[in-house]
C-alpha cells in the first residue's frame, strides 16, 4: 500500500488539473479578470505608479508574474486562467506534503483526494486573480518556517540563507494580497505555540526580528500606496462590539462559499455534517495529533498547527470592518480539507466503514456542488459586446451605463466607430445633467444601446433607463443589452399607420389604437408602435404583453414581451378607466426575407401564462391575438449580422452557399426539438427550388430522425432569392421522446428539385481552446452540423404524499391518482392545482388536459387547457409505469360573483375533442368529468 500511494497521488493531481481546464475559457473575463489582463499588459514600471495610485488594487506580485506569463503565453481568457491552474495544482501537491508530515501518507492522500473536487478551490483556480497562488503561498510559509525552526538546511544552503529564503516569501506573500497579513498573523500564533523551552529563545529573538525589519520595508511600500491606506483607513471608527454582533450572517455566508462554492447559497442541508467534521478535526487535532510521532526524525508539528492555519485568517477576515468575500480566506483551504481529512481518517481507524461512507458522502456533496458550480457562467460581457457590434448600424450611438466598465471595455471592446457616451459620467452625479446629455443623445441619433453594468453601485436610481423607458421605444434585448429607438418623427419614416382597434382583452384591458410608424423597414431597423390601453379591471397577477412580427405562414420572426407600464403603474395597480401609452419597438430580424408582414398583439397573464382571449363588440376573436398593421420588408445584400459564437463557414451546395449554423445548445431532451439557426446565401439567381434534409444521426451512422423542409420559409423559394442576400433559417428536429440518451450527430444535406442529393464542397475555420484556430476542408452530398448531447427524461415511479388521493381510470391509459391545491382562490387570483398521473401503457395521442372552474349554470369562470407540464410533457412521451406530477395556474376571473363554485378536470383528443372515458370506483363519471373541489365566493370578497 505505501508504494501504491504515490501513485495514487499522481493520479489525483492529474485529475485536479484535468478538472481545472475543463471548459477553462468558457466564461468570459469578469470585471476584476480583466482588471488583471489590463495592469499585466503594463510595462513593470508603470505597473507600480499604476498600483501605488489605485485604491481597490492588490500589490505588485501576481501582475508582475502574470505579465512574464503572458509575455510566453498569450493574453487569451484560456491563458490568463491557466496561469491559476499551474499555482492551483501546486498548492495540492504541497497540500498533500503537509498531511504526509502531520500524520503520514494516509491523512496527505485524503486531502488531496478532498481537493481535488472542492468547488470553491476549483472554481478560484480557474480566476486570473491571486487566490491560487495565495494557497501556494500559505503552504510554503508553513513549510519554510518548520525547516527554519527545525535547523534543517534548504539543499545545503547555510542557515542564513534559509531565513533570508523564509522572510522573502512572507514580504512576498503580503506583496500578492494585502490580506495575506492573516496568514502571517496565524504563522505568528503557531510559531508562539512551539516556543515551549530556554532552547527556542534564541530562535524567537531571530524569528520576530526578521519579521521587524520585513515590516519595515513593506510599511515603505504601504505608504506609497493608496490600496493600502484605503485598507487601514476603514479601522477610523472601528467597534469590535458591533462587529461580531452584526456580523454573524456575514461570517455564515462565508463559511457557505468555502464549504460549497460561490453559487451554492442557500447552503445545502448535509453542510451540518460537513460542520460537525470540522469541529471533529480541530478537536482531534488538540487531543489526539500529540500521541503522533513524526517518522523524519524531526521534531513532530505542534498540534495547534491546522486549527490555528484554518480558523485564525477566517476570524480576521470575519473581524474586518469592511465586509470581505470568502476568496479573501481562500489560502485556508488545504488546512480546511485537512481538519476533515483527520476526522475521517480517526473514523477509518475505528472502522474502516465509518471511514468511507463520510469520505463517499463529502466527495458526492462536493462533486454535486462543483458540477452545479461549474454549469454557470460567471461572465458574458464580451458576448455581449460581440453581438453589439455585429448589430450596430449607421446612425447608432452606445451608453455604457456606469463609469467602471472602462476595464472590461480594454479587453472587449465596443466598435471604435460607433459613437459611445458614459452616462453617468461619475456615480451619484446630478439626474438632472444626465437628462440633459441624454436629449443631446436623443437629437443626434436614431437608435442607441445601451449595457448597464453593477446598476446598483453605478446608477443606483436607474436616471438612464428610466429615462428612456419614458422618451424612447423599447424595441430588444441581448442578455443585459438593451436597445433604444430614439427618432419618432414620422417624416423621417417611411408612412404612418394608426388603427383604431378597439379590441377588448379577457375583461382586463381595452386596446383602443395602435399606430405603428413606418409601413416598410429593412432587415436590423426598428418598427415603432405605440399602443393605446384603457384599463378595465386589474388582474390578481402579473400581466405581459406580447408584440410580434409575422411572415405569410404565420411565424414569427420576432417577439417582444412587455410589463405595460413597466414598474411606474404596473397591472395590479391599474384602476378602471386609467388610460396606459406603450412606447416599444419590434426588430425586423437581420436575414429575414423580403416580403409582406403582420404585426400582432397579444396578452399573458402571468406566471400562469394564460392568453387574454381578445374580443370587439362583445364576439370573441377567432385567434388569440389581433392585427394592428403590417410593412414591407424589402431586400438587403448587407444586413445580416454574423451569428455570435459561430465559426467561420463556406459549405457550397451548387451556387447555395451555408455561411453558418448554430446550435439552441449542446443538450437536448427526448421528445423535445433540436433546435438551430443556418444561415443561407444565394451565389446567383437560382433556378431552382432546394429543398433542406435534416438527419439525426447515432453513433452507427444510424439514421434516428429526420426531416424535409423548404430552408429560410415556404412562402419564399429558393428560386425567388435575390443574389448576395444573407438570410437566416430557423429549423427544428423533434427528437423521438423514447430516443436512447447519448451523443448523435445533427446532419444535414440539400435536395433540388429532382430530389437529388447536391454535392458540396467548403472550408470551416475551427478554434482549439482558445489558443489557436485550423481550416478543415469537406467534401460529399451531407454536412454535419455539430454533435449534440441527448439527455434522458428524469421519470418517477414513486409518488410521494397526495393531501387528497384518488383511483380515477381514463380509457384504459391514464390513472389520476390525487390532487394537491391551496385551497380556494379569490376572484382575480390563480388558482393552484397540481395533478399526479400514473401512465398505464405507451401512448400515441398527446392528450389535452383540461382544467376548469366551473359556477353557477355551468358557467366558466377560470380554464387552463394545455399538454401536460405546460405543453413540455405531452402523453405520448410517457412510459408505462411512470408517474408525472403536473402543476397548473388556473386564473380565477375578476368578474367571479359570489356564490358557488367547483374544480373538475379531464383528458381529451385534442384533434377529434373527445374526451377520455372517467371510470371512479367501477361507476362512468357524468361527461368523463372529474370533480374536485366545490367552494364559495363569499359576498364580501371583492
Amino acid at each position: 500500500m505505501r508504494k501504491t500511494i504515490p501513485w495514487l497521488v499522481v493520479a489525483l493531481l492529474m485529475a485536479a488539473f484535468a478538472i481545472r481546464v475543463y471548459q477553462l475559457g468558457a466564461s468570459d473575463l469578469t470585471f476584476d479578470e480583466a482588471a488583471s489582463a489590463f495592469i499585466a499588459d503594463k510595462p513593470y514600471g508603470e505597473m507600480l505608479t499604476y498600483l501605488r495610485g489605485a485604491t481597490r488594487e492588490h500589490p505588485p506580485v501576481y501582475y508582475g508574474l502574470l505579465r512574464a506569463w503572458t509575455l510566453a503565453a498569450g493574453r487569451s481568457e484560456y491563458a490568463l486562467r491557466f496561469f491559476s491552474v499551474l499555482f492551483a495544482t501546486l498548492g495540492i501537491a504541497l497540500a498533500y506534503r503537509l498531511g504526509r508530515r502531520i500524520l503520514g501518507r494516509s491523512l496527505g492522500l485524503l486531502a488531496v483526494a478532498l481537493l481535488v473536487v472542492q468547488p470553491f478551490h476549483v472554481h478560484y483556480s480557474q480566476d486570473a486573480r491571486s487566490y491560487a497562488l495565495m494557497t501556494v503561498q500559505a503552504l510554503l510559509l508553513f513549510e519554510l518556517f518548520h525547516n527554519v525552526r527545525c535547523g534543517k538546511r534548504l539543499g545545503g544552503l547555510p542557515q542564513w540563507v534559509a531565513w533570508l529564503i523564509l522572510g522573502m516569501a512572507a514580504v512576498a506573500s503580503v506583496l500578492t494580497h494585502y490580506y495575506m497579513i492573516f496568514i502571517l498573523v496565524a504563522l505568528n500564533l503557531y510559531a508562539l505555540t512551539t516556543l515551549k523551552d530556554r532552547h527556542a529563545r534564541p530562535f524567537a529573538l531571530v524569528w520576530f526580528g526578521t519579521q521587524l525589519l520585513a515590516g519595515i520595508a513593506l510599511f515603505a511600500y504601504i505608504l506609497l500606496s493608496h490600496a493600502a491606506v484605503h485598507v487601514l483607513a476603514q479601522f477610523h471608527g472601528y467597534s469590535l462590539k458591533n462587529l461580531v454582533v452584526g456580523r454573524a450572517g456575514q461570517m455564515l455566508w462565508m463559511v457557505d462559499d468555502l464549504l460549497w462554492g460561490v453559487q451554492a447559497h442557500p447552503w445545502p442541508s448535509w453542510s451540518y455534517a460537513v460542520f460537525a467534521l470540522v469541529i471533529a478535526g480541530v478537536l482531534l487535532a488538540l487531543l489526539w495529533l500529540p500521541r503522533q510521532k513524526s517518522k523524519s526524525g524531526q521534531p513532530p508539528l505542534s498540534k495547534w498547527l491546522l486549527p490555528i492555519y484554518a480558523l485564525v485568517p477566517l476570524m480576521l477576515a470575519w473581524l474586518m470592518p469592511e465586509r470581505l468575500n470568502a476568496r479573501y480566506s481562500a489560502a485556508i483551504l488545504p488546512a480546511y480539507c485537512l481538519i476533515v481529512g483527520l476526522a475521517i481518517l480517526w473514523l477509518s481507524r475505528r472502522h474502516w466503514l465509518l471511514g468511507l461512507i463520510a469520505f463517499g458522502l463529502l466527495a458526492a456533496a462536493n462533486t454535486n456542488m462543483l458540477t452545479i458550480n461549474q454549469r454557470l457562467i460567471t461572465s458574458d460581457y464580451g458576448d455581449v459586446v460581440s453581438y453589439l457590434n455585429t448589430h450596430l448600424q449607421p446612425g447608432d450611438a452606445i451608453i455604457l451605463n456606469g463609469p467602471w466598465q472602462w476595464v472590461q471595455q480594454l479587453y472587449y471592446p465596443v466598435d471604435p466607430q460607433t459613437p459611445t457616451f458614459w452616462l453617468p459620467r461619475q456615480v451619484g452625479d446630478d439626474p438632472a445633467v444626465t437628462h440633459l446629455a441624454l436629449q443631446d443623445i436623443a437629437r443626434q441619433f436614431g437608435r442607441v444601446w445601451v449595457l448597464p453594468a453593477a446598476l446598483k453601485n453605478t446608477d443606483p436610481e436607474q436616471v438612464v433607463l428610466g429615462w428612456l423607458r419614458q422618451n424612447a421605444y423599447y424595441a430588444s434585448h441581448y442578455k443585459e443589452l438593451e436597445l433604444y429607438s430614439l427618432n419618432s418623427d414620422s417624416a423621417a419614416l417611411a408612412g404612418v399607420v394608426n388603427a383604431q382597434v378597439e379590441t377588448d382583452f379577457g375583461g382586463t384591458f381595452r386596446l383602443q389604437q395602435a399606430t405603428l410608424w413606418r409601413t416598410q423597414a429593412r432587415p436590423g431597423e426598428v418598427v415603432l408602435a405605440d399602443l393605446s390601453i384603457q384599463a378595465k379591471n386589474p388582474p390578481g397577477s402579473d400581466m405581459v404583453i406580447t408584440l410580434q412580427l409575422v411572415d405569410q405562414d404565420g411565424n414569427a420572426w420576432n417577439t417582444l414581451a412587455f410589463r405595460p407600464g413597466d414598474n411606474f403603474s404596473p397591472p395590479q395597480q391599474w384602476t378602471p378607466g386609467q388610460k396606459i401609452e406603450a412606447r416599444r419597438g419590434i426588430v425586423v430580424p437581420p436575414g429575414a426575407p423580403p416580403g409582406d408582414y403582420a404585426v400582432r398583439v397579444g396578452a399573458l397573464l402571468y406566471p400562469s401564462e394564460v392568453s387574454l382571449e381578445p374580443s370587439r363588440d362583445g364576439q370573441p376573436l377567432p385567434n388569440a391575438y389581433v392585427e394592428v398593421g403590417g410593412i414591407h420588408v424589402s431586400s438587403c445584400s448587407n444586413c445580416l449580422s454574423p451569428l455570435n459564437n459561430t465559426q467561420a463557414l463556406q459549405a457550397h451546395f451548387g451556387d447555395l452557399t451555408l455561411i453558418g449554423a448554430r446550435l439552441a445548445g449542446q443538450d437536448f431532451w427526448q421528445g423535445h426539438y433540436l433546435a438551430f439557426e443556418l444561415a443561407w446565401q444565394a451565389e446567383r439567381p437560382l433556378s431552382q427550388d432546394y429543398r433542406l434534409r435534416i438527419a439525426l444521426i447515432d453513433r452507427n451512422g444510424q439514421q434516428v430522425a429526420s426531416a424535409e423542409a423548404r430552408p429560410v420559409a415556404n412562402w419564399y423559394p429558393t428560386s425567388q432569392w435575390i443574389a448576395q442576400q444573407p438570410l437566416w433559417d430557423r429549423q427544428a428536429l423533434l427528437i423521438p421522446p423514447r430516443q436512447q440518451p447519448g451523443v448523435y450527430t445533427l446532419r444535414i444535406s440539400v435536395l433540388d428539385a429532382e430530389g437529388k442529393l447536391v454535392q458540396m464542397n467548403g472550408v470551416q475555420t475551427e478554434q482549439v481552446l482558445g489558443l489557436f484556430s485550423r481550416t478543415v476542408t469537406f467534401s460529399g452530398t451531407t454536412f454535419d452540423v455539430s454533435q449534440v448531447n441527448v439527455r434522458p427524461r428524469e421519470r418517477t415511479y414513486q409518488v410521494g404524499k397526495i393531501s387528497h388521493p384518488l383511483s380515477v381510470t381514463l380509457g384504459d391509459s391514464v390513472r389520476l391518482l390525487g390532487y394537491d391545491w391551496d385551497g380556494p382562490p379569490t376572484p382575480g387570483q390563480d388558482l393552484r392545482l397540481v395533478l399526479y398521473w400514473q401512465s398505464l401503457r405507451e401512448l400515441d395521442t398527446p392528450y389535452t388536459i383540461f382544467t376548469h372552474i366551473m359556477g353557477a349554470n355551468d358557467t366558466l369562470a377560470g380554464q387552463k387547457d394545455s399538454w401536460p407540464r405546460n405543453g413540455e410533457y405531452p402523453t405520448n412521451f410517457w412510459i408505462k409505469g411512470e408517474i408525472i406530477s403536473d402543476v397548473y395556474l388556473i386564473p380565477f376571473s375578476p368578474q367571479a360573483a359570489p356564490g358557488d363554485y367547483h374544480l373538475e378536470v379531464g383528458l381529451y383528443d385534442t384533434e377529434t375533442g373527445d374526451r377520455l372515458r372517467a371510470v371512479q370506483d367501477g361507476q362512468p363519471l357524468l361527461n368523463d368529468i372529474i370533480i374536485l373541489e366545490h367552494f364559495q365566493v363569499p359576498a364580501d370578497s371583492k
